[in-house]
């Protein structure tokens, strides 16, 4: 029993931890932290529509999975495929159905963490 009540704390404070990280994702123009839920088929098969993903502001390099503002297309979740000066090419692992984008490194705002299981409320991003 006590074991079920240690485990239950642990989860009450994880669940609170990422809802103060999503609060600072919300509230912050250039959060350290972002929550968002996959919406397209541009990364399949590794993430599929209504994913929740999380990412943090880091380093990044060739063959990590970003969060990029694409300017008019908006958030988008793609791959590293190259860096050059100043620049990042990105592309989706679902090469059907994926656009290839060549940003400037400040457009990538996180880099792949992990999915979420939790229904909190996020961004879109393709």
């Amino acid at each position: 029993m006590r074991i079920l009540l240690r485990i239950a704390k642990v989860l009450l404070v994880l669940v609170g931890l990422i809802a103060v990280l999503h609060l600072t994702c919300i509230l912050c123009k250039r959060p350290l932290v972002r929550l968002i839920q996959v919406d397209g088929i541009s990364m399949q098969p590794t993430f599929d529509p209504g994913e929740r993903l999380l990412f943090i502001r880091r380093h990044f390099e060739p063959d990590s999975i970003v969060l990029a503002d694409a300017g008019a297309d908006g958030l988008v979740v793609k791959r590293v495929l190259d860096l050059t000066d100043g620049e990042v090419r990105l592309v989706g692992d679902n090469s059907e159905h994926s656009a290839v984008y060549d940003l400037p490194r400040s457009a990538v705002l996180g880099v792949y963490v992990g999915k979420v299981p939790l229904k909190l409320p996020c961004c879109q991003a393709r």
